[in-house]
């Protein structure tokens, strides 16, 4: 079969497609599986340039999903024919991640080989069903952003309909946690420097029908904000962030208010001794 893999030290120009072995028939406890999609997230990047070391010879890609070709000894919960889904943490099967979860050593496309191949066998734990009536593309992309902006609304941010959400910009975290955050009966604050991407119709095709489920807030930035926009905005319910601790400034000049318990969450999530710049 193929294989994309990744040779040491990393590089886009490292990628080579290999005849690799078939992986065989899956013994007690695994699966075998034809592979159909696959999904390009940021951590797949930082792995192929290098930026997050492996292996050499690592199959590249975190996310797959395909069909059930063969089942081993003792599964119980697919068959053949089934469509699933791979597990970004396939180690974590229950409880706190704090354990399961400490580093990448298990992650598909990481610290194991990942799924840029035509067939794999594993654990069937590795897997879960894809959503009924999902194409197998459109499965593939739920293992990890769709996965962690579920835990960041649904898991740690408990979200209810009423609840404001900020999302920012057009990626992938933020555009599944849109979806999420709508269907969960929020109101959805989205800010894009680029009216490229939202004419592109990523955000705009969500809601459609909805004029009050989306503002777009141009010149995203310290003192680029516009505060006759944002003033109606003052009461958010939460601040989800989806970049990094130096986007905390930013949230901060968005919102031009004098909402000193923001300010006050805000800085309970920075390291101790931090101070806001």
């Amino acid at each position: 079969m193929k294989a994309a893999v990744l040779r040491a030290p990393g590089g886009l120009d490292r990628i080579e497609v290999h005849d690799t072995p078939d992986p065989g028939q899956p013994g007690p406890g695994q699966i075998r599986i034809a592979l159909h999609a696959s999904s390009l997230n940021y951590h797949d990047l930082l792995v192929a340039n290098g930026g997050l070391p492996t292996a050499d010879r690592r199959v590249l890609m975190s996310d797959g999903a395909g069909v059930v070709e063969a089942v081993g000894e003792g599964v119980a919960e697919f068959r053949p024919g089934d469509h699933v889904v791979s597990c970004f943490f396939p180690q974590w099967q229950d409880g706190p991640p704090s354990g399961p979860v400490g580093d990448l050593a298990d992650t598909p496309g990481d610290g194991i080989d990942g799924f840029a191949a035509h067939f794999s066998v594993r654990a069937a734990t590795a897997f879960t069903r894809a959503p009924r009536g999902w194409s197998h593309a459109e499965a593939a992309t739920i293992t990890t952003v769709a996965v962690t902006a579920w835990r960041t609304l649904v898991g740690d941010g408990q979200i209810k309909t009423g609840d404001n959400v900020l999302v920012l910009g057009t990626g992938g975290v933020s555009i599944a946690a849109l979806q999420i955050a709508k269907m969960a009966g929020a109101a959805v604050i989205a800010t894009s420097s680029s009216d490229e991407k939202l004419e592109s119709g990523a955000v705009l095709k969500v809601f459609a029908n909805d004029d009050d489920a989306i503002l777009v807030i141009e010149g995203w930035g310290i003192g680029m904000a516009n505060p006759e926009i944002v003033e109606q905005y003052l009461e958010l319910s939460d601040i989800h962030d989806v970049a990094h601790r130096s986007s905390v400034r930013e949230q901060l000049a968005l919102h031009r208010c004098p909402l000193q318990r923001a300010v006050e969450d805000i800085a309970k999530t920075l390291p101790s001794g931090h101070r806001l710049p």
